[in-house]
């Protein structure tokens, strides 16, 4: 049996190229067939269109991004609607049959096949980060205008004409998420598999300001969130979406995923974020995490969501995500148990350890999707930090408020050591104002224990013990504990990447059989060491600046040296100089 394609469009797979097959380069022969019935079997190597062409001839809807015209040898059409063709799929997604025919189309080697995959791509990923460390750590190779890139380009021999365009795509960072074409990621993620589910972007101005709006749809209609804003509204309000009262497990979630046309590192990922959604509402609801349901339609918009989150993520592949404080909004609002406040619930419990405000904005301005979204890719919490900004985005919401309801995005390449900034504040140091001088925001955690057992000197031997090089401050407070005992807080600030070793340093040193853990957002001014000439010779001035302030204070232990050298008080060093 002879098919001839005329017509083949599916995404990007079967592009333009296909719109116009003809009888010599659109034509399949199905062999040792009967004309109406038997099983055809279509071998090919990897990445020639198998799958995709299977998965095509399996559809029942079409429109113009996917369709498929065809007539077999007798002149009788054939298009989706015929109900032609049926695809039969293994465990694996193969186009195959189940049963002993598995053996024969794809034998033994499929185990081989896919762990031979899996082996070459962690292969390849050592390779290329290892590769990457090398010029950039060992050969401080990071920018397009580095003079290794320079010399290789001037050369004309092959090899290093060769080599360039491949070291310099290792080495440029900053073309990460710069190429990505917006109607075709759209086109990408619309042919993923949401069952139902369609993406929009539309063009949206929010107080002046241009930007995008992505409209995730369910059977062609928009999911959004009610604010509350007055008492009425608590006793009459009529929820305009009517949506089928479907209910999913978690597991069921997880399936869905795991279907998906996307790769393991995105699938890994939404699963990820779910799973911190799903803790979140059995944290609210007092349930296990398998007694939660997800109401249908909210369910696969936030899987599209959660998707196509992870697959621009995949795309850019930052090496820091930095956010500002998370505006959660304050009020009411309306969800399928009822009246909340804001932040709802699970977003609270998400954003436990973020650092987050209500602002002036009534309504709800982070929901668990967003909260849950956030809580896995954040690296740090502050401002923007001292870097060469490259691209910028603006993602627009659905509300009108007195400011702009927009996200928005920038994609940088930080500088090494914040020396823009500090070069900055060199430069006419005379003439800088305060209000000009740049400042600071971190992210650092809060270790605390309560210890009732240990005697001042071994407290103080502790405290010392702990101090390191990432360790910020160690402090003792008094307490009253249970039955009136006397007890004392222990409080160590360090920075989040030395929290692991700095416990186990407390656990070491202390009587104390556990560490609370607190996540604080630290504003710091900026510091800076001077040198001052005075009768006893040079001083260490320590200089603090930033938020309106500036201040100075002279180093303590070069006080207290000139005081022993002079025989004479440290008061009185202060008031000769």
């Amino acid at each position: 049996m002879k098919i001839t394609f005329s017509t083949i469009k599916s995404g990007e797979i079967f592009c333009d190229d296909f719109l116009c097959l003809t009888d010599l380069n659109g034509t399949i022969e199905f062999k040792h067939m009967q004309t109406a019935g038997g099983i055809a079997v279509v071998y090919a190597p990897n990445g020639t269109g198998k799958s995709s062409l299977a998965s095509l001839l399996d559809t029942e809807v079409t429109d113009e991004s996917r369709k498929f015209v065809a007539a077999d040898e007798y002149g009788n059409e054939i298009k989706p609607e015929t109900g032609t063709f049926h695809v039969i799929h293994d465990q694996l997604n193969r186009n195959v049959i189940r049963g002993k025919t598995t053996d024969y189309l794809i034998g033994a080697q499929i185990r081989r096949e896919y762990e031979l995959r899996d082996r070459l791509s962690v292969a390849y990923q050592n390779a290329f980060s290892q590769l990457s460390s090398k010029y950039k750590t060992d050969y401080k190779v990071s920018k397009v205008g580095d003079c290794i890139l320079v010399h290789m380009q001037s050369l004309q021999d092959t090899v290093h004409q060769t080599a360039y365009p491949f070291i310099r795509s290792i080495v440029n960072s900053r073309q990460r998420g710069k190429d990505i074409d917006k109607d075709k990621f759209v086109e990408k993620i619309n042919n993923i598999g949401i069952s139902n589910v369609k993406v929009k972007l539309e063009s949206s101005v929010k107080c002046g300001i241009k930007g995008n709006h992505v409209r995730v749809l369910i059977n062609d209609e928009e999911e959004l969130s009610e604010d509350v804003h007055n008492s009425d509204e608590l006793h009459h309000h009529n929820n305009t979406h009517h949506h089928a009262h479907y209910h999913a497990t978690i597991d069921f979630i997880e399936h869905t995923i795991q279907n998906l046309a996307v790769s393991d590192k995105v699938k890994n990922d939404v699963i990820s974020i779910y799973k911190l959604i799903a803790q979140a509402e059995s944290k609210a609801h007092g349930v296990d995490v398998s007694e939660i349901h997800f109401h249908e339609v909210g369910m696969m918009d936030a899987i599209a969501d959660v998707t196509c989150c992870a697959m621009l993520m995949e795309e850019i592949n930052p090496d820091k995500v930095v956010v500002s404080p998370i505006n959660t909004g304050f009020g009411k609002v309306k969800c399928a148990h009822g009246i909340l406040p804001v932040p709802a619930p699970a977003t609270a419990n998400l954003l436990e350890g973020m650092v987050c405000y209500s602002g002036n904005i009534e309504g709800e301005l982070c929901t668990p999707t967003g909260a849950a979204i956030l809580k896995y890719y954040v690296n740090e919490f502050g401002n923007m930090p001292a870097m060469i900004m490259e691209k910028q985005g603006y993602g627009m919401g659905n509300k009108d408020f007195p400011v702009a309801n927009c996200i928005r995005a920038i994609l940088g390449e930080k500088t090494e050591n914040n020396s823009i900034m500090e070069s900055n504040n060199d430069t006419n140091q005379n003439n800088r104002t305060i209000e000009n001088s740049a400042t600071i925001q971190d992210t650092i955690v809060e270790l605390r224990c309560n210890i009732d057992d240990m005697t001042a000197e071994e407290l103080s031997f502790a405290v010392e013990q702990i101090w390191q090089d990432d360790v910020l401050d160690v402090y003792t407070t008094p307490i009253s504990m249970k039955k009136g005992r006397q007890g004392t807080l222990l409080n160590v600030m360090c920075k989040e990447s030395a929290k692991e070793e700095v416990a186990v340093t407390i656990f070491k040193h202390t009587s104390t059989i556990g560490i609370r853990e607190y996540k604080c957002s630290r504003m710091i001014l900026n510091r800076k060491i001077e040198k001052v000439s005075t009768q006893y010779g040079d001083i260490d001035v320590k200089k603090t600046y930033g938020y309106g302030v500036e201040k100075s204070k002279l180093e303590f232990e070069d006080l207290k040296k000139i005081a022993i050298e002079n025989n004479i008080s440290i008061r009185e060093v202060k008031e000769n100089i």
